[in-house]
């Protein structure tokens, strides 16, 4: 159980860090994603998933 409570708390950490990055690339003028870095909006859909799994 310890490392599935790990894994989630990296899992909301990188999702964090990925929402930062984007916010990084926003400020820097990047407004598409195909002008930012690869994968920058994954998290986006990460969230997306996660929370329609929890709705079921």
């Amino acid at each position: 159980m310890e490392k599935f409570a790990k894994l989630v708390m990296n899992e909301e950490k990188a999702i964090q860090i990925a929402q930062q990055k984007l916010e990084q690339c926003i400020r820097e003028g990047k407004a598409k994603p195909s002008e930012m870095c690869p994968c920058t909006t994954v998290h986006e859909l990460v969230r997306e998933i996660k929370g329609k799994c929890k709705k079921m």
